[in-house]
């Protein structure tokens, strides 16, 4: 007897909790024949983080004696907010923005970044330059001065070209 009782206030438990009605918060809406209810919600989505994708050439070769070499593009492209934009340095592998010197075994060979025209120190890209599908291109440039060719000693010469980005507020 008592193992029915128990048995049956577990059911009558089960059927209870499976009969609480689930009501939306905020709307309270009373119907007859045929009338029509109408309920909105309001939906908003968390703040969408600023994004940027740059592409740079991974290496290019120099020719001997070439005194102006275009080494690729530099490509930033993506999705900031509009106070904000991507900050570019362009650093030589002695440190100094927009020249660095290749090396060989210690001899040095001075070189110059350039976007064609102009030394490349920083590149400033704002937001309306790249949002909405845009993309911002500047082509690369290394410039060696024929004096420095002639003073290098023979053999081959590498360095490195340093990007640095990254989001700030626009100017």
């Amino acid at each position: 007897m008592k193992n029915k009782v128990i048995t049956g206030l577990l059911g009558f438990l089960v059927v209870l909790g499976m009969a609480t009605p689930a009501l939306a918060d905020d709307f309270y809406g009373y119907t007859e024949g045929n009338e029509t209810a109408h309920g909105e919600t309001t939906l908003t989505t968390d703040q969408t983080d600023s994004h940027y994708v740059m592409s740079i050439p991974a290496s290019a070769q120099i020719k001997f004696n070439a005194l102006d070499t275009n080494i690729g593009n530099l490509v930033v492209s993506g999705n900031i907010n509009g106070s904000k934009m991507v900050t570019v340095d362009v650093t030589g592998d002695n440190g100094v923005k927009g020249q660095g010197a290749f090396d060989n075994k210690g001899a040095k060979l001075p070189y110059t970044v350039t976007d064609g025209s102009k030394k490349l120190e920083t590149l400033n890209v704002k937001a309306d330059m790249i949002n909405n599908g845009q993309s911002f291109t500047t082509p690369l440039h290394v410039n060696i001065l024929q004096q420095d060719w002639n003073a290098a000693k023979s053999g081959q010469y590498t360095g490195h070209i340093t990007f640095d980005a990254n989001i700030a507020d626009a100017q």
